[in-house]
């Protein structure tokens, strides 16, 4: 393989070597994999299934289906898919006979918010959450805690094989790195920042302020209404009743939106 930009493998981490030399050396046994994220996938959820489905067809001839349980609720998270063409199912309880190799993207086989059963091992798992065991059951796992988005350890994996990055894979990344780190504000370290900077000549900038701004139903704005006018304040705490929403992405898009008033600040 090509080696990737020297901007980004500077600070590329040993975990990253790791997992290219696993998907190298077991390239033959590890096709078709079956790509689980966390339940309700957020962007960077999205954003880093849908780029190591591509490094791992694209770089090694791995076939990839990614899946998810809950639904895809949030208006930005809809636009993202259907954008970028994110090839992405629900999870049916028949792909754990389909699949003998099952991967977990930023989530891990412990966590309850996947539908990943318990008596098996995973081949991989690769996530930037506190692993409620030591280390997680699975042939590889990379877990890095300070990365700031799971799309971070994908893109540098990317730029590290030198493998080519489509706009799609690239405005998806950045926009993983963008919601999880709060636009950079709570990026911890130096080469986060860098991987967004060396991703934006292969982002799509159109294509991310559609995702960033997509119509929303008619139904979400009562539902905020309801939040505005129900919300009372105590202190530093804010609290507000929203009845019946109709997905559950909704509840944490007031509750940004209610914490944005000057009194939480």
């Amino acid at each position: 393989m090509m080696k990737g930009d020297l901007r980004v493998r500077k600070v590329t981490t040993k975990n990253i070597r790791r997992l290219v030399d696993f998907l190298s050396r077991e390239r033959k046994s590890l096709s078709p994999l079956l790509i689980l994220t966390h339940d309700y996938p957020d962007p960077d959820a999205l954003a880093s299934s849908f780029a190591f489905a591509y490094l791992a067809k694209k770089g090694f001839n791995i076939s990839c289906q990614i899946a998810y349980g809950g639904i895809i609720g949030r208006a930005e998270n809809q636009a993202m898919v259907k954008i970028l063409k994110i090839p992405i199912r629900k999870f049916k309880a028949t792909d754990l006979k389909k699949y003998s190799n099952l991967v977990l993207i930023d989530t891990q086989p412990e966590f309850d918010n996947n539908p990943f059963p318990s008596e098996r091992k995973a081949t991989i798992v690769i996530d930037q959450h506190p692993s409620l065991e030591k280390k997680p059951l699975a042939r590889l796992s990379i877990i890095d805690t300070e990365c700031g988005a799971t799309s971070v350890i994908l893109a540098q994996s990317l730029f590290l094989t030198g493998t080519e990055i489509p706009k799609r894979i690239g405005t998806a990344l950045a926009y993983g790195i963008l919601t999880d780190t709060l636009n950079l504000y709570r990026a911890k370290r130096s080469d986060i920042i860098k991987t967004y900077i060396s991703l934006l000549p292969f982002c799509d900038l159109r294509a991310l302020t559609q995702i960033q701004n997509p119509p929303r139903s008619r139904r979400f704005f009562v539902t905020l209404e309801k939040g505005i006018k129900e919300a009372l304040i105590y202190g530093k705490l804010i609290i507000t009743h929203l009845g019946w929403v109709e997905n559950p992405d909704v509840v944490s898009q007031i509750t940004e939106f209610l914490l944005t008033y000057e009194k939480m600040r």
